[in-house]
């Protein structure tokens, strides 16, 4: 008898010794966010970790209560905003047999990550991917309305800004090149022009790699545009700036600064920019964007 449990208490030692986890005394069911913790959209990302975390403990709470024998487990994976990552992370997972995602934020992810998702029949649910490419009945779901909805926004509020000739630059994405045509279509349904628009292949000619981390020759290039449409007579009242970025837009308004003239036009941004705490807290683009009144635009459920 004391050999026994002897032998008992020694395995219990053991499990604590070798930090053998225990089996929970519940099923899990695991849900995996695909989400940017680093990156361009990092700033979201990490708002949209603390998110899941949260939901996670609340619906365990209530699971509790109810005295259900499953718990919900939340894995957080980071895509670097980067859309072959955001595959490699998905298909690693539904090897490991999970089949609901959250995320990933951006469109560019979402595209490559949905044909995958689509044939094998995964559950994923994007809070924040508006690309009107992705307009399909599919796998994948979207908190937000798409670009066809912002689009048309963005530009009612740039004309009523009293802005009649626009220069847009984007990012060159599924989701930049979206948005930014969807601007286009709407302002010049409204009466006003867009500038340096390359008609034939329906985008700006600022438009710029989604890699790119410096931008001094497209600040210098801005510049010339605008000084070249005041020489036309335009008046710097009427001319705006509408820039499709995502946290690139710091560096961007960063070299914007050595320009004078670009601090004394409107400009504008969307929701990959919006409440953006990168640029409010950058000893240089942060003051920029608050002397050119950086006004941009985001979906308000309820509004």
């Amino acid at each position: 008898m004391l050999l026994i449990v002897g032998l008992i208490v020694g395995v219990g030692v053991g499990y604590a010794a070798w930090g053998i986890p225990k089996k929970p005394p519940y099923e899990e069911r695991v849900i995996v966010g695909l989400l940017p913790l680093t990156g361009v959209l990092s700033t979201y990302g990490e708002n949209s970790k603390f998110t899941a975390l949260l939901a996670e403990k609340d619906v365990n709470t209530y699971l509790e209560n109810l005295g259900k024998p499953w718990r919900l487990k939340v894995i957080i994976e980071d895509t670097e905003t980067t859309p072959a990552k955001a595959r490699e992370k998905l298909e690693y997972w539904h090897g490991e047999g999970v089949k609901f995602f959250f995320g990933p934020m951006s469109s560019a992810e979402v595209s490559e990550c949905k044909g995958y998702a689509d044939a094998n029949h995964l559950l994923v649910v994007s809070p924040s991917s508006t690309s009107p490419a992705l307009r399909e009945d599919d796998w994948v779901f979207r908190f937000c309305p798409h670009d066809f909805i912002q689009g048309p926004a963005l530009a009612k509020l740039i004309y009523e800004a009293g802005v009649r000739h626009l220069i847009i630059s984007n990012r060159g994405d599924t989701w930049g090149d979206g948005l930014a045509l969807a601007v286009h279509d709407a302002f010049v349904e409204l009466g006003g022009t867009v500038h340096y628009w390359d008609e034939t292949a329906g985008r700006s000619e600022l438009r710029y790699d989604p890699g790119k981390e410096d931008f001094p020759d497209l600040a210098g290039l801005l510049k010339d545009k605008v000084n070249e449409l005041l020489g036309q007579g335009i008046s710097k009242e009427e001319i705006g700036i509408d820039v499709i970025a995502f946290e690139e837009i710091v560096p961007y308004m960063e070299d914007c600064t050595a320009y004078d003239i670009l601090k004394e036009v409107k400009w504008f941004g969307s929701d990959g920019t919006c409440l953006m705490g990168s640029l409010v807290e950058h000893d240089v683009a942060g003051p920029f964007a608050a002397e050119v009144k950086f006004a941009n635009t985001l979906f308000a459920p309820g509004l």
